[in-house]
């Protein structure tokens, strides 16, 4: 079983929990590490112990963040990336230099700790930034700015890496998917691989751009050092959303009824940059399913949302 946009990773990891051998591709690498992270907790030979770890880690990671120096590389990273625009209150962007810090001296005692501390902490930061995660990534406003007030973010990391732990304790192990290309634009290069079943949500083109979306939390990881790297991620994605059309990247695409509803988008469009996008949307796509039609058995599954 195989999903070209693995995202989190549901797909292949709960066709490894059914027993099927999965694949899957994943350009964002905060999603590719999500996915990893997953996968190795679950077949951590002792859950129960690291759960336990972490439940008492919970207890004193205030103090112990609270008495960690900021990491400058970080800070250096978030100007170098994003300029003047703030995300985050004073203190709250502190706190999250100095998790990067701590997360980095966790590291090396315990890896695996290390990850799923990082996975708390990234599942935070919009929480408790002045940005709001509602299809795509913007900043609040009104009465989305005194949610802010109640929120608390060492509690919301406590009650996360508490839920961690709690999932460890009931998670069986199960077969590990395999990530076998980045980009499933490239899936036609590889052998023949022999997929029964294709499962997959692709990138919808409703004008989201998904490294946007996940910008903080890849400049966290560390993926963004400057506006140049969010750039070069997007030219990696399918084409979906208005910041992802290059006027200058020729893509190519030859569709009777793509063509006559471009010839309308380019009367109506209010962006010269729409009929482009849903062109190259479609350029795109095209390439991922022909090239994926190659590595499928004969009579196998399509499944799309």
């Amino acid at each position: 079983i195989y999903d070209p946009f693995s995202g989190t990773g549901t797909t292949p990891m709960v066709a490894s929990e059914l027993g099927y051998e999965a694949y899957y591709s994943e350009v964002n690498p905060l999603l590719q590490f999500l996915t990893k992270v997953k996968t190795k907790a679950r077949n951590f030979g002792s859950r129960k112990k690291l759960s336990a770890t972490l439940k008492v880690l919970a207890k004193d990671i205030k103090k112990d963040i609270v008495s960690q120096i900021e990491d400058q590389e970080l800070k250096k990273a978030y100007k170098a990336t994003f300029g003047e625009s703030r995300f985050f209150a004073d203190d709250v962007f502190s706190y999250i230099l100095k998790t990067r810090t701590y997360l980095n001296q966790l590291y090396f005692q315990d890896i695996l700790l290390s990850e799923l501390v990082t996975v708390a902490v990234l599942s935070s930061l919009v929480e408790n930034s002045y940005l709001k995660r509602q299809g795509d990534l913007r900043f609040r406003r009104g009465k989305e700015l005194d949610e802010l007030k109640s929120s608390d973010y060492f509690e919301s990391l406590i009650k996360r890496i508490t839920k961690i732990a709690e999932d460890l304790e009931v998670v069986e192990p199960s077969l590990t998917p395999t990530l076998i290309t980045e980009d499933a634009r490239t899936i036609g290069k590889l052998p023949h691989i022999g997929i029964d079943a294709v499962i997959t949500s692709p990138p919808y083109l409703n004008g989201t751009n998904y490294f946007r979306n996940t910008k903080v939390e890849l400049w966290f990881l560390g993926y963004l050092k400057n506006q140049g790297n969010l750039s070069n991620f997007r030219r990696l994605a399918v084409t979906a959303g208005i910041n992802d059309v290059s006027l200058t990247n020729e893509k190519v695409v030859s569709n009777k009824e793509l063509a006559d509803l471009l010839l309308v988008l380019k009367k109506k469009a209010y962006d010269k940059r729409i009929p482009k996008m849903v062109h190259d949307y479609f350029a795109d796509m095209e390439v991922i399913f022909k090239n994926l039609k190659k590595q499928l058995n004969p009579n196998a599954v399509l499944a799309i949302d």
